[in-house]
């Protein structure tokens, strides 16, 4: 929010599922997954974990972006069936 941009993305995120009437656990689950304020629902030491799992992964080297560059499978599409 423009009036509090120091604030950090947690409480921020906390702050905009309020507005938006999210369930009071999601908020908190929202507002907690740094250890920025205290978890007070049963799915925010969940979403903490999974944040710092997800934060641990090793980061793939870039890839090239061209669909035939040698290695980039991830691009290619399988044939689609023709329709009848």
């Amino acid at each position: 929010s423009e009036e509090e941009p120091e604030l950090p993305h947690a409480l921020l995120g906390q702050k905009l599922a309020e507005q938006y009437k999210e369930r009071p656990e999601i908020c908190n689950a929202i507002g907690a997954h740094h250890e920025e304020t205290e978890m007070t629902s049963i799915i925010a030491p969940i979403v903490l974990v999974g944040d710092a799992i997800s934060g641990a992964r090793p980061v793939p080297a870039a890839k090239s972006s061209s669909p035939t560059s040698r290695g980039s499978k991830e691009w290619k599409t399988s044939p689609q069936p023709t329709p009848a």
